[in-house]
């Protein structure tokens, strides 16, 4: 009976040190690969043009409200495979919207992705506003993903997150995109 306590407090013991230090190892994984976490708050109020993403997100890309919204007249496309999509390209301001439809009725559209390609638009995340051309050292003191060319943003519990890439040998901004991961 006391071998078996002792080797239950053992596997306890174990289990919770290797949960712990999992923890922890993800923790540094996040920090080599250079992801910048963001509050839930700040997340929710990145914009682009001082249009929140909520904002946005509320279109359920439908041409009228997001031509309104941006007032700018998109190229729009029309996907069926490998998802429903609506895809709204702006190129007066660079801006480019991808909306998927997951529901089985067709009037579900979600904000999958953005991309800001040019300097007509400009994004802000956490009060900071900046474009494409910018150096990154607008961007203040932030971690570099692990490839060298990334600045990625995001909360401990989104499925997305924000990527801006940067020419390695100038530091100048070349895109800014928004993913969800479905």
């Amino acid at each position: 009976m006391r071998i078996k306590l002792i080797l239950l407090a053992l596997f306890v013991i174990t289990t919770a040190l290797s949960n712990n230090l999992g923890a922890q190892d993800l923790a540094a994984v996040n920090d080599r690969r250079g992801i910048n976490r963001i509050s839930g708050t700040e997340y929710v109020n990145i914009s682009i043009n001082g249009i929140k993403r909520a904002k946005i997100e509320q279109t359920y890309g439908k041409t009228k409200q997001i031509t309104k919204l941006f007032n700018c007249s998109f190229d729009v496309t029309h996907e069926t495979t490998p998802d429903n999509a609506i895809i709204f390209d702006c190129k007066k301001k660079g801006i480019y919207f991808r909306f998927i439809d997951l529901s089985d009725v067709g009037d579900n559209n979600e904000l999958e992705y953005f991309q800001v390609y040019s300097n007509q638009s400009a994004v802000s995340i956490n009060g900071v506003t900046f474009k494409v051309g910018d150096n990154i050292s607008i961007l203040g003191d932030v971690k570099i993903n692990e490839n060298d060319s990334e600045i990625i943003f995001n909360t401990a519990t989104e499925s997305s997150h924000i990527v801006i890439k940067f020419q390695k040998l100038t530091n100048i901004i070349l895109s800014i995109t928004y993913e969800v991961f479905t």
